[in-house]
């Protein structure tokens, strides 16, 4: 089975000003399926354009450039 491959990286922050990095990827090469982890492979769950979360229910909000 091929590996997944990043597809780019986003800057997050907590509603505390703590900053994540959320890698997406990509699953399958070919298809557009993506999966997100945190830089240290946990988990997080794409809620929308602006927001991810964690299983902890922590909402990361994506940081403006």
């Amino acid at each position: 089975m091929p590996a997944k491959r990043e597809l780019y990286r986003e800057r997050c922050e907590d509603e505390y000003g703590d900053h994540y990095t959320v890698i997406v990827w990509r699953d399958w090469p070919g298809l557009s399926m993506t999966s997100y982890t945190l830089k240290d492979g946990s988990p997080v769950r794409y809620e929308d354009e602006s927001i991810f979360s964690l299983p902890s229910g922590k909402l990361l909000m994506r940081c403006m450039r």
